[in-house]
Protein backbone atom coordinates (compact mmCIF):
# COMPACT_ATOMS: atom_id res chain seq x y z
CA UNK A 1 0.00 0.00 0.00
CA UNK A 2 3.05 2.35 0.95
CA UNK A 3 4.40 1.68 -2.70
CA UNK A 4 1.40 2.38 -4.36
CA UNK A 5 0.58 5.21 -2.67
CA UNK A 6 4.07 6.66 -3.14
CA UNK A 7 4.03 5.93 -6.87
CA UNK A 8 0.61 7.90 -7.22
CA UNK A 9 1.98 10.47 -6.09
CA UNK A 10 5.30 10.32 -7.87
CA UNK A 11 2.98 10.15 -11.41
CA UNK A 12 1.33 13.25 -10.41
CA UNK A 13 4.41 15.18 -9.63
CA UNK A 14 6.33 14.09 -12.79
CA UNK A 15 2.90 14.58 -15.25
CA UNK A 16 2.52 18.50 -13.98
CA UNK A 17 6.29 19.01 -14.09
CA UNK A 18 6.58 18.05 -17.48
CA UNK A 19 3.25 19.83 -18.21
CA UNK A 20 5.20 23.07 -16.95
CA UNK A 21 7.88 22.78 -19.35
CA UNK A 22 6.22 21.99 -22.33
CA UNK A 23 3.55 24.95 -21.71
CA UNK A 24 6.17 26.91 -21.13
CA UNK A 25 7.93 26.46 -24.60
CA UNK A 26 4.63 27.41 -26.50
CA UNK A 27 4.71 30.55 -28.43
CA UNK A 28 2.46 33.35 -29.74
CA UNK A 29 -1.15 33.30 -29.33
CA UNK A 30 -1.83 36.03 -27.60
CA UNK A 31 -3.37 39.34 -29.17
CA UNK A 32 -2.20 41.56 -26.22
CA UNK A 33 0.95 43.32 -27.58
CA UNK A 34 2.33 43.75 -24.14
CA UNK A 35 2.98 39.83 -23.08
CA UNK A 36 3.70 37.00 -25.16
CA UNK A 37 6.98 39.03 -26.59
CA UNK A 38 10.06 37.36 -28.79
CA UNK A 39 13.15 39.66 -28.97
CA UNK A 40 15.25 39.57 -32.22
CA UNK A 41 17.01 36.29 -31.43
CA UNK A 42 13.28 34.03 -31.02
CA UNK A 43 13.35 34.08 -27.48
CA UNK A 44 10.78 34.97 -25.38
CA UNK A 45 11.16 37.61 -22.64
CA UNK A 46 8.97 39.52 -20.33
CA UNK A 47 5.48 38.23 -19.20
CA UNK A 48 3.86 35.78 -20.94
CA UNK A 49 0.53 34.38 -20.55
CA UNK A 50 -0.97 31.44 -22.17
CA UNK A 51 -4.93 30.61 -22.47
CA UNK A 52 -6.77 27.42 -22.55
CA UNK A 53 -9.27 27.32 -25.92
CA UNK A 54 -12.24 28.42 -23.12
CA UNK A 55 -10.46 31.81 -22.06
CA UNK A 56 -8.91 30.40 -18.74
CA UNK A 57 -5.33 30.83 -18.27
CA UNK A 58 -3.15 28.11 -18.76
CA UNK A 59 0.19 29.88 -17.27
CA UNK A 60 1.60 33.08 -16.40
CA UNK A 61 5.39 33.54 -15.48
CA UNK A 62 8.24 36.31 -17.20
CA UNK A 63 11.34 35.33 -19.00
CA UNK A 64 14.16 36.68 -19.92
CA UNK A 65 16.23 35.46 -23.07
CA UNK A 66 13.92 32.16 -23.66
CA UNK A 67 14.48 31.35 -19.25
CA UNK A 68 11.80 31.41 -16.89
CA UNK A 69 12.69 33.02 -13.49
CA UNK A 70 10.56 34.73 -10.71
CA UNK A 71 7.10 33.24 -9.86
CA UNK A 72 5.11 31.13 -12.65
CA UNK A 73 1.83 29.76 -11.64
CA UNK A 74 -0.18 27.06 -13.82
CA UNK A 75 -3.95 26.42 -13.70
CA UNK A 76 -6.53 23.99 -14.38
CA UNK A 77 -8.75 24.73 -17.47
CA UNK A 78 -11.07 25.69 -14.52
CA UNK A 79 -9.28 28.46 -13.29
CA UNK A 80 -7.89 26.49 -9.79
CA UNK A 81 -4.27 26.74 -9.09
CA UNK A 82 -2.59 24.09 -10.09
CA UNK A 83 0.84 24.60 -9.51
CA UNK A 84 3.59 27.30 -8.72
CA UNK A 85 7.29 27.33 -9.70
CA UNK A 86 9.77 29.97 -7.86
CA UNK A 87 12.68 29.75 -10.23
CA UNK A 88 15.58 30.78 -7.89
CA UNK A 89 18.42 30.31 -10.57
CA UNK A 90 17.95 29.30 -14.20
CA UNK A 91 21.52 29.26 -15.08
CA UNK A 92 23.05 26.14 -17.08
CA UNK A 93 24.70 24.64 -13.63
CA UNK A 94 22.00 24.87 -10.95
CA UNK A 95 18.59 25.85 -12.46
CA UNK A 96 17.56 25.68 -9.07
CA UNK A 97 13.19 26.10 -8.64
CA UNK A 98 10.82 25.03 -5.72
CA UNK A 99 8.04 24.03 -7.03
CA UNK A 100 4.19 23.11 -5.37
CA UNK A 101 1.42 21.13 -6.84
CA UNK A 102 -2.25 21.49 -6.28
CA UNK A 103 -5.19 19.39 -6.83
CA UNK A 104 -8.71 20.87 -8.39
CA UNK A 105 -10.14 21.31 -4.69
CA UNK A 106 -6.82 23.78 -3.80
CA UNK A 107 -5.31 20.93 -1.31
CA UNK A 108 -1.35 20.85 -1.63
CA UNK A 109 -0.31 17.34 -3.14
CA UNK A 110 3.39 17.63 -3.45
CA UNK A 111 6.33 20.24 -2.71
CA UNK A 112 10.36 20.31 -3.33
CA UNK A 113 13.36 21.55 -5.04
CA UNK A 114 14.05 20.68 -8.67
CA UNK A 115 18.04 21.07 -9.12
CA UNK A 116 18.57 21.33 -13.57
CA UNK A 117 14.96 19.54 -13.61
CA UNK A 118 14.94 16.77 -11.41
CA UNK A 119 14.52 16.51 -7.68
CA UNK A 120 16.38 17.53 -4.76
CA UNK A 121 16.58 18.30 -1.10
CA UNK A 122 14.04 17.65 0.60
CA UNK A 123 9.96 16.55 -0.72
CA UNK A 124 6.97 16.53 0.73
CA UNK A 125 3.96 14.33 -0.77
CA UNK A 126 0.31 15.19 1.23
CA UNK A 127 -3.17 13.51 0.72
CA UNK A 128 -6.39 14.69 -0.35
CA UNK A 129 -7.07 16.57 2.60
CA UNK A 130 -3.41 18.31 2.60
CA UNK A 131 -2.30 16.41 5.22
CA UNK A 132 1.38 15.22 4.95
CA UNK A 133 2.17 11.62 4.31
CA UNK A 134 5.36 11.02 2.64
CA UNK A 135 9.10 13.23 3.21
CA UNK A 136 11.99 12.17 1.14
CA UNK A 137 14.97 13.50 0.79
CA UNK A 138 16.83 13.77 -2.50
CA UNK A 139 20.95 14.18 -3.24
CA UNK A 140 22.53 14.27 -6.91
CA UNK A 141 19.39 13.45 -8.35
CA UNK A 142 18.34 10.31 -6.61
CA UNK A 143 16.79 9.27 -3.00
CA UNK A 144 19.71 9.77 -0.19
CA UNK A 145 19.24 10.02 4.08
CA UNK A 146 16.37 9.19 5.68
CA UNK A 147 12.37 8.82 4.04
CA UNK A 148 9.22 8.80 6.21
CA UNK A 149 6.01 7.58 5.67
CA UNK A 150 3.28 9.75 8.26
CA UNK A 151 0.01 8.44 9.64
CA UNK A 152 -2.96 11.03 9.08
CA UNK A 153 -2.75 11.74 12.64
CA UNK A 154 1.06 13.26 12.39
CA UNK A 155 2.99 10.12 13.60
CA UNK A 156 5.20 8.49 12.02
CA UNK A 157 4.19 5.05 10.08
CA UNK A 158 7.39 3.95 7.95
CA UNK A 159 11.00 5.11 8.36
CA UNK A 160 13.51 4.45 6.15
CA UNK A 161 17.24 4.99 5.21
CA UNK A 162 18.64 5.40 1.71
CA UNK A 163 22.24 5.56 0.76
CA UNK A 164 22.82 7.00 -3.38
CA UNK A 165 19.38 5.64 -4.25
CA UNK A 166 19.84 2.12 -2.41
CA UNK A 167 17.65 1.53 0.79
CA UNK A 168 20.65 1.18 3.40
CA UNK A 169 20.27 0.86 6.80
CA UNK A 170 17.64 0.77 9.46
CA UNK A 171 13.73 0.10 8.35
CA UNK A 172 11.07 0.79 11.02
CA UNK A 173 7.78 0.20 10.92
CA UNK A 174 5.15 2.05 13.69
CA UNK A 175 1.41 1.57 15.37
CA UNK A 176 -0.52 4.61 14.75
CA UNK A 177 0.05 4.76 18.71
CA UNK A 178 3.31 5.72 17.94
CA UNK A 179 5.24 2.23 19.15
CA UNK A 180 7.36 0.29 17.12
CA UNK A 181 5.83 -2.47 15.38
CA UNK A 182 8.82 -3.47 12.90
CA UNK A 183 12.34 -3.49 12.77
CA UNK A 184 14.84 -4.74 10.06
CA UNK A 185 18.24 -3.93 8.60
CA UNK A 186 18.89 -3.05 5.28
CA UNK A 187 22.66 -3.27 3.34
CA UNK A 188 22.68 -2.21 0.22
CA UNK A 189 19.21 -2.92 -0.72
CA UNK A 190 19.01 -5.96 0.87
CA UNK A 191 17.40 -6.75 4.29
CA UNK A 192 20.58 -8.27 6.49
CA UNK A 193 20.66 -9.49 10.22
CA UNK A 194 17.99 -9.65 12.93
CA UNK A 195 14.36 -8.41 12.50
CA UNK A 196 11.90 -8.05 15.17
CA UNK A 197 8.11 -7.31 15.05
CA UNK A 198 6.05 -6.12 18.20
CA UNK A 199 2.28 -5.84 19.15
CA UNK A 200 0.64 -2.46 19.59
CA UNK A 201 1.49 -3.19 23.72
CA UNK A 202 4.92 -3.26 22.76
CA UNK A 203 5.28 -7.07 23.53
CA UNK A 204 7.30 -8.30 21.22
CA UNK A 205 5.94 -10.92 18.66
CA UNK A 206 8.43 -12.27 16.73
CA UNK A 207 12.36 -12.31 16.18
CA UNK A 208 14.22 -14.09 13.54
CA UNK A 209 17.15 -13.48 11.09
CA UNK A 210 18.05 -11.85 6.86
CA UNK A 211 20.43 -13.31 4.58
CA UNK A 212 20.13 -11.81 1.22
CA UNK A 213 16.20 -10.52 2.19
CA UNK A 214 14.93 -14.21 2.72
CA UNK A 215 14.12 -15.48 6.32
CA UNK A 216 17.21 -18.10 7.31
CA UNK A 217 18.27 -19.63 10.86
CA UNK A 218 15.15 -19.90 13.87
CA UNK A 219 12.22 -17.82 13.87
CA UNK A 220 10.45 -18.01 17.17
CA UNK A 221 6.58 -16.32 16.92
CA UNK A 222 5.31 -15.38 20.32
CA UNK A 223 1.27 -15.00 22.01
CA UNK A 224 0.60 -11.59 23.35
CA UNK A 225 1.27 -12.57 26.79
CA UNK A 226 5.33 -13.46 25.95
CA UNK A 227 4.96 -16.88 25.53
CA UNK A 228 6.29 -18.78 22.38
CA UNK A 229 3.27 -19.81 20.04
CA UNK A 230 5.70 -21.27 17.63
CA UNK A 231 9.19 -21.58 15.44
CA UNK A 232 10.31 -22.09 12.25
CA UNK A 233 13.77 -23.16 11.08
CA UNK A 234 14.22 -21.22 7.42
CA UNK A 235 17.42 -21.59 5.86
CA UNK A 236 17.16 -18.73 2.95
CA UNK A 237 13.96 -18.58 2.45
CA UNK A 238 12.88 -22.33 2.51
Amino acid sequence: MLNKLLFIFLLTVIYNYENIYAQSSLKGGDTDTSINKINEKGQKTGKWIKKYNNGQIRYEGYFYNDRPYGNFKYYYDNGKLKSEVQYISTDDTTKLCYAKFYSEYGKILAEGYYKSEKKDSIWRYYNEDGILIIEERYKDFVKHGKSYVFFSNGNISQETNWNKGIQDGAMKEYYPNGTISYYCNYINGKIEGKAYGYYDTGQKRVEGKYINSMKDSTWIYYNENGTIKRTVVYKKGD
